[in-house]
């Protein structure tokens, strides 16, 4: 064979309801193949004959006799070896990610969800062992399907993981943030919970017993006060969860003032808090920033809304290479729809503009989507403790129920 990829034979193992599909991609070390070797490489044998295998292994997902048995199907591509995977073991890599991708959309009705895990030998084997703990726990990852979870990236020099120190959570009082620092006050991390000052923060800190701090991050000030917070306090972990609504359509009904506020509060506040932490964080601190589907794929009638959110993935997968110098992680959460008020806001806009009932729009919205329902707040929380958990670096999560493939 003339290029240096290689793949091993597809193997499937059951335990409990969660089914594992390894494949295993071997890339020799050495020099980079050359434009003839590429071209000369056994296609069959390195590209179609796994993807295929690995079609075969799911479609036999669907037999009466599993189905029952089954919530979790993972496709676990390692790919082994210190060379960097050339042009044709990327294609075997993508196509298996997109056989995994098809089964998820076909399988979401029968409640089965069906996600890639891609790891390399530098990939720890607890955030193996993590990964495969949250894919097959439908009370963590039950609104997680058609995703991919590249472990491959690593912060560049090894340095001691931070974990022992508080957490801070922006947005804490709404749907999102708080379910996050639940979540991650049921791990034993002490939380600190931020938001605007007034009776919802109030309320949270109250109800999870934990310390808040208002704060206005659309002010260079209050920003400024939480990067001294994170050096005071011993911050390890900043979870960015915050955000608004702020819909407008980009047509005669546009309300610049409504773009602005989106643009505001769900990007530049985001990069604000990013850059003034990143120092503190260094040496083993992780981030996880908030950004949503619509920043994947842009959403009708969310223009400033989508390109907030896209702004905040083209600045997170931008910072990877750089804060892993520094030795901080940087982690993306990119959510679908789920059941909070700021949801249910926007159902009953959308049914207005249609003129129908806000229940019937969220029932068709809701069946559009492959697993045929809402995620709930808690999906989100334990997603947010998943990554920060994470070894690796640069990972992007999106529960989102299948509707956008990752």
């Amino acid at each position: 064979m003339n290029t240096s990829a290689r793949v091993g034979a597809v193997s499937s193992t059951q335990v409990g309801v969660a089914l594992t599909i390894s494949v295993e991609l071997e890339q020799d070390a050495g020099s980079a193949p050359t434009l003839p070797q590429l071209l000369g490489a056994n296609w069959r044998e390195v590209v179609e004959r796994p993807a295929l295998e690995v079609m075969q292994a799911l479609a036999a997902v669907d037999e009466p006799s599993l189905v029952p048995t089954l919530e979790s199907v993972t496709v676990h591509v390692g790919v082994s070896g210190s060379g960097a995977v050339d042009a044709v073991g990327e294609a075997a890599l993508q196509a298996i990610r997109g056989a995994a991708g098809s089964a998820a959309l076909e399988l979401g009705g029968q409640g089965i969800r069906v996600n890639t895990l891609v790891t390399n030998d530098q990939t720890s084997s607890s955030d193996v062992a993590l990964t495969s703990e949250y894919l097959a726990n439908s009370e963590h990852s039950g609104y997680t399907t058609g995703a991919t979870l590249d472990l491959r990236r690593q912060l560049t020099a090894p340095v001691p993981t931070r974990r022992g120190g508080a957490v801070l959570v922006t947005g804490a009082a709404g749907g999102l943030g708080r379910a996050g620092a639940e979540a991650l006050m049921e791990q034993g991390r002490t939380v600190i919970l931020t938001d605007l000052p007034g009776s919802a923060l109030d309320a949270a800190a109250s109800e999870l017993g934990a310390e808040a701090v208002g704060a206005d991050l659309s002010s260079a000030a209050d920003l400024d006060a939480l990067a001294v917070l994170v050096v005071s306090r011993g911050v390890d972990t900043v979870v960015i969860e915050h955000g608004v609504s702020a819909a407008t359509r980009m047509d005669s009904t546009y309300d610049p003032a409504r773009a602005g506020l989106s643009m505001r509060i769900n990007a530049t506040s985001v990069w604000e808090l990013v850059r003034r932490v990143a120092g503190p964080l260094r040496d083993g601190g992780t981030i996880v920033a908030l950004s949503s589907q619509a920043g994947l794929v842009a959403e009708e009638g969310y223009g400033p809304y989508s390109a907030a959110k896209f702004a905040v993935v083209g600045m997170a997968r931008s910072l990877v290479s750089g804060l892993a110098d520094s030795g901080v992680r940087i982690q993306l959460l990119c959510p679908g729809p789920i059941e909070t008020e700021l949801l249910q806001q926007g159902l009953a806009a959308a049914a207005r503009d249609r003129g129908i009932s806000a229940a019937e729009f969220a029932a068709s919205r809701a069946a559009a989507i492959p697993l045929r329902r809402f995620g709930q707040p808690r999906h989100i929380g334990h997603a947010t403790r998943y990554l920060t958990q994470l070894d690796a670096t640069g990972v992007l999560l999106a529960p989102n129920g299948g509707e956008v493939l990752t």
